[in-house]
């Protein structure tokens, strides 16, 4: 009841009042309205963009998950011994 009484207001307010871009937006409906306000396009996009993408089996998948883990674990180790070193290089250097 209330969206007729809006959609009544909007036909019957001059359209010097409200403005053509805000009259076009008030006059959807509601489904539509509430769609574009909280990016159901921009979603949906997305969604029909993830139909091209090519998928990893399982065993890539997995190949690639361990790569990532081991990489990860080297570079961490890699980090951490960088900042032992340096850790102890400027507690000679300041501290002395």
């Amino acid at each position: 009841m209330l969206w007729k009484g809006l959609k009544w207001l909007v036909h019957h307010t001059p359209l010097k009042q409200i403005g053509h871009g805000l009259r076009w937006f008030l006059l959807l409906p509601p489904s539509r309205l509430l769609g574009r306000l909280v990016g159901f396009g921009f979603l949906f996009s997305s969604w029909q963009e993830l139909k091209f993408v090519t998928w990893p089996t399982r065993n890539e998948g997995r190949r690639l998950t361990t790569a990532v883990i081991i990489f990860s674990i080297i570079f961490g180790g890699l980090i951490a011994l960088v900042d032992f070193g340096l850790d102890k290089l400027f507690k000679q250097i300041l501290l002395k």
